[in-house]
């Protein structure tokens, strides 16, 4: 291809898809100064995706190219911040090919979310859990105490360090008592992960076309599960 003396001169709608195709070699090949030379092509596009328009087929967002190109050249940093940017396309589109059905965030949010972490640190482990219902016991005690005496200051103080250890198992623990994880699960990483890059990708369409923006804004459902909804009939 590269001896062809318009390779870098044809701007048809079969460019998006060719280039695509070299960055993927380029990269395989290890050929640095093609890369180089691909991605400077690339960089004013790179906000743009790739369409096949003689089979209306997308090929994907030049973005991602970039990335790959940066990576390939040894620039991680960029690397990350243009893969990023793909992937907000990217979850977008994969929804849009998926009508009607449910698609999990997870599996939009790909490895950098794997499944429910096993043997994830508590908040609080078993002694200390067990350490503060003890001392629960011991302030009801102190409780109904003050309350035969009639001291209301003592009542005073085992009320407030009691209700200040309710709230704080209430926020180390589930519904059914057993100690949370500590930080948020990977469900709910991905889930707010994915939520902000397709809104962030439905935002950027609507600015260069509000009609399809609002269109996707009421067709596309995003949380734990994301689905897009055609309307039908």
């Amino acid at each position: 291809m590269l001896a062809l003396k318009e390779w870098r001169t044809d701007r048809s709608y079969l460019w998006s898809v060719f280039v695509g195709e070299l960055v993927t070699a380029a990269i395989a090949l290890a050929d640095r100064p093609l890369c180089a030379r691909l991605l400077n092509d690339l960089l004013p596009h790179a906000e743009t995706c790739a369409v096949n328009a003689a089979l209306v087929c997308f090929m994907g967002a030049h973005a991602h190219r970039v990335g790959l190109l940066y990576s390939a050249l040894g620039n991680p940093q960029e690397a990350e911040q243009w893969l990023r940017r793909a992937l907000e396309v990217h979850d977008l589109a994969a929804l849009l090919s998926w009508p009607g059905e449910a698609v999990p965030a997870l599996q939009l949010a790909g490895p950098a979310y794997p499944t429910e972490p096993h043997g994830q640190d508590p908040m609080l482990d078993r002694r200390a859990l067990q350490a503060y219902r003890q001392r629960l016991a011991d302030l009801e005690d102190e409780l109904d105490s003050a309350q035969t005496l009639h001291d209301e200051a003592r009542r005073q103080r085992a009320t407030d360090e009691r209700e200040q250890l309710l709230a704080e198992l209430r926020r180390a623990t589930r519904p059914g008592g057993t100690a949370r994880p500590l930080g948020p699960s990977a469900t709910e990483r991905a889930r707010k992960a994915v939520t902000a890059r397709v809104r962030d990708a439905i935002r950027h369409i609507a600015e260069v076309h509000p009609d399809l923006g609002d269109y996707l804004d009421r067709t596309v459902r995003t949380g734990v599960t994301c689905r897009y909804d055609p309307p039908t009939g």
